[in-house]
């Protein structure tokens, strides 16, 4: 027997097994330049196909997925990268697939599905710390916060982790006694102005519960309705109210507002409202609510708080979380006038974020509003209704300093004594926001434009400073 066979045998296998390795090693490098990559957003794309030709490869590169779905989501790609995972558990429950499933669910809004998969790992190992992190912000961003501050005491008991203790701090920062005084102007283009100065007490008995205190000084001038006034063209008003918010269940939370106002020459009267929210879906809350406001804040009219008109009203509304950048507000509402007459309004808005990032948004939003008779002394048009597109950036100026900006632009319509009028409406708004350790400063600029039987344009400004305790 020759040995030249068996020399070419093993020469073809060295060959083989040589190539094997040079691949092998080739893909790893490859993986340890997308690892590298994920710090830099700009190459994220690239580390996607990376980790997808790698597992085109070789399926069984669980970390190449975990990295892969990761990376998904951080570019708003939910459901992509919940299907990745799936895959992986599928197999068997493990809890380092589990947690990454969790994680997911819980930044695309899913509550609930990340609750459970947060629950199953713990069920596996109580003593899971990261899983008691994740747990704690899914019932922080539920409002249930004394689940959540329960949840972060037990994880930082089994690991010190500075994001978690930062939030954990955030929680209990937000129920700390507060002072906030205010000032805000509003003025339109019928030649009516309303300031108000105030400020606001906060405190929290407990997790559950906020009870808040304010108190507003309030000045009125309007001066394109004289015939329709008793007296001047101004007024003058205080106002004591308190609110408060607790969470009934894991399920229902509600909200309670009331407030007395006295006048000048006006008549005193109460205000209030009693809202009620139900969040047993978890990509979807229900919203209830009933009261009794001032009719002329809404029609923004100095005779109608002369006449004492109000409106009782019942209000229904909805959030429901669309996709993986997308969000719907809707809400319908009806009710009867101290003079008699009746309304009927709805509002929608649909959000959605086009770009990979969180901070910019767009928002189609559409609203109409009817009246059962015109009234001379508010705007009560047979209808008006008005259909926009608004563009909104968030931007970090620095660590302390934020600013929003807004800008849209669509159409409005009214309809009065049978005849339509149409035209441009408009909407732009800053809004900066200063913090630094228990301060914070809120300046916000507004203006809108909008239709009635001409064009209606209104403009506010505000400014917040709050003292945390």
């Amino acid at each position: 027997m020759t040995l030249r066979p068996i020399a070419h045998a093993l020469l073809v296998m060295l060959l083989w097994a040589g190539m094997g390795m040079a691949e092998g090693t080739a893909v790893e490098e490859r993986l340890t330049q997308a690892n590298q990559w994920l710090a830099d957003r700009e190459r994220w794309d690239d580390a996607i196909e990376i980790y997808r030709d790698a597992l085109r490869q070789d399926p069984t590169l669980t970390d190449a997925s975990i990295r892969l779905a990761r990376v998904l989501a951080w570019q708003l790609r939910y459901d992509e990268a919940l299907a990745v995972l799936d895959t992986l558990i599928g197999e068997a429950g493990n809890p380092e697939y589990l947690i990454e499933r969790a994680e997911i669910y819980s930044w695309a809004g899913q509550l609930d599905a990340a609750e459970r998969d947060f629950d199953a790992v713990l069920m596996q190992d109580p003593n899971h710390a990261r899983a008691y992190r994740g747990l704690a912000r899914v019932f922080m961003w539920s409002e249930r916060k004394s689940e959540a501050d329960r949840a972060f005491r037990r994880a930082l008991s089994l690991e010190e982790n500075e994001e978690a203790r930062r939030d954990w701090d955030q929680l209990r920062s937000n129920d700390r006694p507060s002072l906030e005084p205010s000032i805000e102007f509003v003025t339109d283009s019928y030649d009516f102005d309303a300031l108000r100065v105030g400020a606001i007490a906060t405190f929290s008995p407990d997790f559950e519960t906020t009870l808040s205190i304010r108190t507003n000084w309030l000045k009125i001038d309007h001066l394109a309705e004289p015939e329709f006034l008793r007296g001047d063209t101004s007024e003058k008003g205080r106002e004591l109210g308190i609110d408060l918010e607790r969470g009934l269940s894991e399920l229902w939370s509600g909200r309670l507002s009331l407030a007395g106002r006295s006048w000048r020459d006006a008549p005193d009267r109460l205000i209030g409202e009693l809202e009620f929210d139900y969040s047993g879906w978890s990509d979807m809350t229900f919203q209830i609510a009933a009261g009794h406001r001032d009719q002329w804040e809404d029609a923004h009219s100095l005779p109608a708080l002369r006449n004492a008109i109000q409106t009782t009203y019942a209000r229904l509304g909805v959030w429901r979380h669309l996709g993986e950048r997308s969000e719907l507000y809707a809400n319908i509402e009806g009710g009867r006038l101290t003079d008699g007459n009746r309304l009927v309004g709805s509002y929608m808005e649909v959000g959605f974020a086009p770009l990979e990032q969180t901070d910019a948004q767009l928002v189609l939003s559409g609203s109409f509003a009817s009246y059962h008779r015109h009234e001379d002394i508010y705007y009560s048009p047979e209808l008006d209704g008005s259909l926009g597109l608004l563009a909104r950036k968030d931007l970090a100026l620095s660590p302390t300093l934020g600013l929003r900006l807004e800008a849209g632009a669509g159409m409005g319509s009214s309809r009065e004594f049978g005849a339509w009028s149409s035209g441009l409406a408009l909407r732009a708004a800053g809004i900066l926001e200063w913090k630094f350790d228990s301060w914070a400063l809120r300046a916000e600029g507004r203006f809108d434009q909008s239709q009635r039987a001409a064009t209606y344009r209104t403009s506010k400004v505000g400014l917040e400073l709050k003292r945390s305790f």
